[in-house]
């Protein structure tokens, strides 16, 4: 994404950098709780190694009852906006 862009710095992007900005921030975020909770101020702030297992998120467990039961509300809202849709022209 970087690479690519255009302006003063483009002649300073060399080789290209696998770059995610939902990690960054994430890590960022995670960093400024750390030193909202230290013990004692820092500087530069919060010199934890913040490492990417610590924001996997869990995936959320769903039965296959909940499934099909929103799968048939999915399902029934559509046939009534086909309905609608159909009906309106």
């Amino acid at each position: 994404m970087l690479f690519t862009m255009k302006g003063c710095i483009e002649e300073m992007l060399t080789h290209r950098v696998a770059y995610n900005p939902h990690l960054h921030i994430a890590k960022n975020f995670i960093a400024l709780v750390n030193t909202a909770l230290a013990g004692k101020e820092e500087l530069p702030f919060s010199k934890t190694l913040i490492t990417d297992s610590e924001i996997d998120l869990v995936k959320a467990g769903v039965s296959e009852s909940a499934l099909s039961a929103m799968n048939d509300r999915i399902g029934a809202n559509i046939l009534t906006t086909t309905k609608s849709i159909s009906g309106s022209c």
